[in-house]
């Protein structure tokens, strides 16, 4: 029984250190990049409170257009009237994705309000504008 009970501490010891290695090795910027570039190509979802504006963002795709030029690009939503201006994330935080634990903390993409597109659907739809040229994801 002792023998089975040091096994299992010895792997549960080994495991702890993989998994910490391995989100370590992950996290480093070079490796997260490839990671965003396969696995994450297209997570990073945005839109305005009611849908008149979305957006797909990548990093290697057309130099992170919505959230850089958000940030530094307030006229935005000028061209629609009437819109709420305030950009939400569409995507969460999930704690079994190891290797954006780096981004959670640095990543401004992170520091926008959290919005379901469920929520956000709704009402697009009652505003009549489901059928628009926007994403509907």
């Amino acid at each position: 029984m002792e023998n089975v009970i040091k096994k299992i501490k010895r792997t549960a010891k080994i495991a702890g250190i993989v998994f910490i290695t391995l989100t370590v090795v992950t996290n480093i910027p070079i490796v997260s990049d490839v990671f965003e570039t396969f696995v994450d190509e297209d997570h990073y979802r945005f839109s305005n409170g009611d849908g008149t504006w979305t957006a797909i963002d990548n990093m290697f795709k057309n130099d992170r257009w919505p959230f850089e030029r958000k940030v530094s690009y307030p006229p935005l939503f000028a061209r629609y009237p009437g819109a709420d201006s305030t950009m939400y994330r569409l995507f969460t935080k999930n704690p079994l994705t190891f290797w954006r634990y780096g981004k959670y903390f640095f990543d401004q993409r992170y520091t926008l309000p959290y919005k379901n597109w469920d929520e956000i659907k709704a009402k697009r739809r009652f505003k009549g504008i489901d059928n628009s040229t926007f994403q509907s994801f």
